[in-house]
């Protein structure tokens, strides 16, 4: 155990990269037992213990749970709390909660909220525009996309030409605009928007629709308004409480929903500017209370993640160079070993508008993968969003 003092209560932070969570904590003047797949450097900087829950990066429920049982039997966690990787899992938050206090959406929820079939048929019934979407292949494939039910990060996209599908695949009208999200706190009765931003989607190797990042808060009244409004259709027809995420296209005018993440999302580590962080936000809306929303900066912070292309085992000098630069996170230890289409760690920048940050995340993301002797992943497809 790290030496880590806390005034607040031991927390379990669990995710399929745990770092925003831990950091948020930590804010809040929580002790924090992290779970993830990764155990970087900033992760356990800010963490009293961390526990390994992936067989590479797959998360695996045996280690989670043994995971999350020593978090609160030897490191006095009172609770826990899940970010990335969960979201399709009811069935282990659901084993996880009847074994420890959750702070967090329970399975019912994440059922209702991740069965593509209920939510768009609540979409249609309230109203709210999202694209095309059926559960049957379509006979023409010409601009329409295949999706799994229980994917994310963009990795269970494909075009609809595909011939092999999962078995809990639906069929969505590609839709033309810009990826956003927009973060929100709610209690269960009404939300708040906490910020919008720019969803980095881009091709990665062979998948077409990868998420590489986020940059925000965008600052664009009527989008936030007609997102708003959705929320408030949204977070009383589907229970929603606490910190998650709603993922939508940004078109010319409105904007067309694709779903919603009723977690924490990676995108709060743009905004966490709260004095007491914004998983404490998140436990107070839990409560019934949504906080008041801190002052929100003019200028624009970004975030990316960096995949290798190549096969890399980082020296300790390598290591020590990472280490220095004040934009990177997640930060990769001596030793560790990564193998093609792996994510080495992530990069930040600031700006004033979408283009300058974004261009400033790809030179740092190239620095990062030239200082490593690492390559680029080679793209199949063509960026489309």
């Amino acid at each position: 155990m790290s030496g880590h003092r806390d005034a607040g209560p031991t927390v379990a932070v669990a995710g399929l990269s745990a770092r925003w969570l831990a950091t948020s904590a930590a804010r809040a003047g929580w002790g924090v037992v992290a779970l993830d797949a990764f155990g970087d450097a900033d992760t356990r900087a800010a963490s009293r213990a961390w526990l390994p829950i992936a067989q590479g990066l797959e998360l695996d429920e045996a280690q989670f749970l043994s995971a999350l049982d020593q978090a609160h039997q030897r490191h006095g966690a009172v609770a826990w709390l899940y970010g990335s990787g969960f979201e399709n899992r009811p069935e282990w938050v659901a084993r996880a909660a009847a074994r420890w206090p959750l702070w967090g959406q329970d399975a019912d929820v994440l059922r209702r909220v991740r069965d593509p079939e209920h939510f768009f048929a609540t979409l249609r019934r309230l109203g709210l525009p999202h694209p095309a979407t059926r559960f049957t292949p379509p006979d023409d494939p010409q601009g329409w996309i295949a999706k799994s039910a229980t994917g994310s990060g963009g990795w269970h996209i494909r075009e609809a030409a595909a011939t092999d599908f999962p078995d809990d695949a639906y069929w969505q009208r590609l839709q033309p605009g810009t990826p956003g999200s927009a973060l929100y706190l709610a209690d269960g009765r009404r939300a708040q928007v906490v910020a919008l931003n720019r969803l980095l989607v881009e091709p990665l190797g062979d998948w077409p629709f990868v998420y590489r990042g986020a940059i925000g808060p965008l600052h664009d009244g009527a989008l936030e308004a007609a997102i708003q409004q959705a929320l408030d259709a949204l977070v009383p027809a589907f229970g929603l409480a606490g910190l998650g995420s709603l993922d939508f296209i940004a078109t010319d005018p409105g904007f067309s929903l694709l779903e919603i993440n009723p977690r924490p999302s990676a995108s709060m580590a743009l905004h966490d500017g709260w004095a007491g962080g914004l998983l404490g936000a998140h436990v107070q809306a839990l409560q019934g209370q949504i906080m008041p929303l801190p002052p929100r900066p003019k200028g624009l912070q970004g975030e990316r993640v960096v995949w290798t292309g190549s096969a890399l085992t980082l020296t300790a000098a390598q290591a020590e160079g990472l280490a220095a630069r004040g934009h990177l996170h997640d930060r990769p230890s001596a030793g560790m070993h990564f193998e093609p289409g792996q994510p080495l760690c992530s990069v930040s920048a600031s700006g004033d508008t979408v283009d300058e940050v974004l261009q400033s995340l790809r030179r740092r993301e190239a620095e990062v993968l030239a200082a490593c002797g690492a390559i680029t992943m080679h793209n199949t497809h063509e960026e489309t969003l």
